[in-house]
């Protein structure tokens, strides 16, 4: 795993262990892609996009489907 979606992921479960409060730094009524998006400069694309590739890497390894792995 990269070291940028390890950071996010850390980021985002301390951000959950906090109680998720909203716009700190992410929101609740979007997924982690969308949450990704806004965690690297509003989706500044040569960052963004292949961790985004990544994450639904590991979606599909896991045989989740990559838009909705969670739903």
């Amino acid at each position: 795993m990269s070291e940028e979606l390890l950071t996010f992921y850390r980021t985002y479960l301390a951000w959950l262990e906090a109680g998720a409060p909203e716009g700190e730094p992410f929101t609740r009524c979007t997924g982690l892609c969308s949450n990704l998006y806004d965690f690297y400069d509003m989706g500044e694309s040569e960052r963004y996009e292949p961790v985004l590739d990544e994450m639904h890497e590991q979606f599909e390894e896991e045989a989740l489907e990559w838009n909705y792995p969670f739903d």
